[in-house]
C-alpha cells in the first residue's frame, strides 16, 4: 500500500553512546542481511542493484576503507605519516567535540555546530564498522533482541497527526 501523504517521525537517541547503540545494531542487521540479497547484484536489477550498494554495502565498507587509507599514508614515508598524524589529530578533536557538552566548548553556536558535525559522522562511521564486525566476525553472540534504544522526548501531536495521516 502506498500512501503518498504518511510521514514518519523519529526521534533522536538523548545520548551519543544511544546513538552509537542504534547505529551498531543496524549495521549488524544489514551485514546480516547483505548475503541473504545477492541478487540485488545482478546487473539487470540497474538502479536499484546501484543504490542498495552505494547506500547499505558501502556504509559497511566505509569504516575499513579510512582504516586502510590512514595505514597507506602511515607506510608512504614522513609526509604520509604527518598527513595521516593531522587527519587523525582532527578527527580526534571532532569526536571529543561531539561527546563534550555544548556548554563546555565556549565558542558561538554555529561554530561548535560545525565541530561536532564531523565528529557525529566519525562517531556514526564507527559504530558501522563496529556493528557489521560483530556480525561477519560473531563477536557478539546475538541473543535473538536488542535493547530498545532511549528517545527523546517528541511532540505529540506529530505522533497523532502521522497516524491519522496514515489510516
Amino acid at each position: 500500500m502506498f500512501a503518498s501523504e504518511a510521514v514518519a517521525y523519529e526521534q533522536a537517541a538523548p545520548t551519543v553512546l544511544a546513538e552509537f547503540r542504534r547505529k551498531q545494531r543496524t549495521a549488524f542487521g544489514l551485514a546480516q542481511a547483505v548475503p541473504h540479497l545477492g541478487w540485488l547484484f545482478v546487473p539487470r536489477r540497474g538502479l536499484q542493484g546501484w543504490a542498495f550498494a552505494s547506500h547499505k554495502v558501502a556504509r559497511l565498507l566505509s569504516p575499513w576503507a579510512v582504516i586502510a587509507h590512514l595505514l597507506v599514508l602511515a607506510d608512504s614515508g614522513r609526509s604520509g605519516r604527518a598527513i595521516a598524524a593531522a587527519e587523525v589529530a582532527g578527527a580526534a578533536v571532532c569526536v571529543g567535540a561531539a561527546l563534550a557538552p555544548p556548554a563546555m566548548l565556549r565558542m558561538p553556536r554555529a561554530a561548535a555546530g560545525t565541530i561536532r558535525a564531523p565528529g557525529y559522522f566519525l562517531i556514526a562511521l564507527c559504530a558501522s564498522g563496529v556493528g557489521g564486525a560483530q556480525a561477519v566476525f560473531g563477536g557478539r553472540r546475538h541473543r535473538g533482541y536488542w535493547e530498545r534504544t532511549p528517545r527523546g522526548r517528541g511532540d505529540a501531536r506529530q505522533a497523532v497527526e502521522a497516524r491519522r495521516i496514515c489510516t
